[in-house]
């Protein structure tokens, strides 16, 4: 197969052509591609601009189905959602996107889900969507024969976790539960191989796998959060946590993930989070599922309740490879904290049981450090998380009408059915609390501003109706409407 990117080497070139790829470059733009992707001799480095584009073969350029309209729109549309870090920065095209020269079900993966995703804004929305699901099945096909390959197994793990992360952010965790348990079996195998010494690594394999089982580990925590909080009656979510193998990874941290913070800041900063919000699914899931007596689960709730209320985010930056801004520093920052709160408001609502501060105020500080981003940062699509669960405690006008605005942005930013769930979710929370509150009286706190709730200190005893339990609660809307929205 002729690769759209070649061998990571100072120059670049073209691998000998495989007959009847469907993913062959054309023979006139072969020089050109080197436009898109080049390697210094000291590390990946990816091109910026439109330069790739525009030297195409006019011809090429108006099929956007071709390979490399579709490479190019991986690099400059996909990329930037699945990793926020700058253009020349961003591990998915410096690391992840030159292996499609080894795995032909990586670069078939690829080119399935960027023509998915241009395909809702095409003329040849129809032909794209059936080209993408015609790619997508010889890329799984292709896969099947890369399992257990041990020279291939980077581009292999790399592709799965492609589909695992970009199928969830675009249609949500039952369509990308598959890819990441078997991204976890991919993951076991690298672990084992890696301690029982029967293979190295070369750097560059071992930059790539630091960073895709950093960001598997983020895609399974964040999974974990949905499921447990939707999981009443089903045990699914025990399965799904063995197999996501979290414990193991921790056991191998330092071995394998200890200088993610240089490739990644914005993942190194969120290393300890990830395990705490881990936990809060599991706390979560034995409250709901009764498996744990009430002071049992209290005592357990209240312990994570003060680690994560200890934990303060930090960026490691004599160690990171990765040119900051201070404005982008202070952006990935105030995101962290707004996870922070927003893991707090999930426990608070799993074991409301536990002495906490208020669900307002909780979702107030949230929101309160998202308003610090803009939305047109990058790091704005990775707030998926916080934006959803403290967004759906607004309840005055101008609270709701900041939350309405930031995911009219995300959805047309990212253009992905997930994002536009979550917001039709929120609709719903807010829609049910407000019916509830009105056959109450108006007694309860329904239109009062975040802004309104200053201290700290308050205390709530919670109502059952906005509990992970509760009819009110964003769960409960999920297990009705039999959606699993990703974050």
């Amino acid at each position: 197969m002729a690769s759209p990117i070649d061998a990571p080497s100072p120059t670049f070139r073209v691998s000998t052509p495989r007959p009847r790829s469907p993913c062959q470059l054309s023979t006139r733009s072969k020089v050109n591609v080197a436009d898109l992707v080049s390697y210094s001799t000291g590390s990946p480095h990816i091109h910026s601009g439109g330069s790739f584009f525009d030297t195409l073969p006019r011809s090429i350029q108006d099929r956007s189905d071709s390979p490399e309209v579709l490479l190019w729109h991986f690099r400059d549309q996909i990329c930037p959602i699945l990793s926020i870090t700058g253009s020349q920065d961003n591990m998915w095209k410096s690391l992840v996107l030159p292996l499609v020269h080894k795995s032909q079900s990586l670069c078939l993966a690829i080119s399935a889900l960027t023509a998915f995703y241009i395909s809702t804004d095409n003329r040849s929305g129809t032909q794209l969507q059936a080209h993408g699901t015609s790619l997508l099945l010889q890329s799984l096909r292709s896969l099947q024969s890369d399992l257990g390959r041990k020279e291939r197994i980077t581009a292999t793990l790399a592709t799965i976790i492609l589909l695992a992360s970009w199928t969830s952010r675009s249609e949500g965790l039952r369509h990308a539960e598959t890819h990441i348990n078997g991204a976890s079996a991919v993951l076991y195998q690298i672990a084992s191989s890696y301690m029982q010494q029967q293979w190295t690594l070369s750097p560059k394999e071992k930059c790539a796998l630091i960073f895709l089982i950093s960001t598997f580990v983020h895609i399974s925590a964040l999974s974990s959060l949905v499921h447990a909080a939707i999981a009443i009656g089903d045990n699914r979510f025990l399965t799904y946590s063995m197999t996501s193998g979290m414990e193991s990874f921790r056991r191998h941290h330092g071995i394998l993930l200890h200088p993610l913070s240089s490739l990644d800041p914005w993942l190194g900063c969120l290393s300890i989070s990830i395990y705490l919000m881990k936990r809060a699914a599991h706390v979560c899931h034995e409250a709901i599922s009764g498996t744990c007596s009430s002071s049992a689960i209290c005592q357990k709730a209240t312990c994570l309740k003060q680690e994560i209320e200890g934990w303060t985010p930090t960026i490691d930056r004599p160690r990171s490879r990765t040119q900051l801004f201070t404005a982008d520093e202070d952006y990935m920052l105030h995101t962290a904290e707004a996870y922070r709160y927003a893991t707090l408001l999930y426990l608070h609502q799993a074991v409301p049981e536990m002495l906490s501060t208020t669900s307002q105020h909780l979702a107030k500080e949230a929101i309160r450090h998202l308003c610090s981003c803009p939305p047109s940062s990058t790091i704005a699509f990775a707030q998926t998380y916080p934006l959803f669960v403290a967004g759906c405690e607004a309840t005055s006008k101008e609270d709701r009408q900041w939350v309405k605005e930031r995911w009219t942005i995300k959805m047309a930013q990212m253009r992905v059915r997930n994002i536009s769930k979550c917001w039709e979710i929120t609709q719903e929370v807010w829609k049910r609390r407000d019916a509830y509150g009105q056959l109450r009286g108006g007694s309860n706190v329904n239109y009062q501003r975040f802004s309104d709730f200053q201290s700290p200190s308050d205390t709530e005893k919670m109502d059952p109706q906005f509990s992970v339990k509760g009819s009110l609660h964003w769960a409960q809307i999920m297990r009705e409407w039999n959606w699993e929205v990703s974050y």
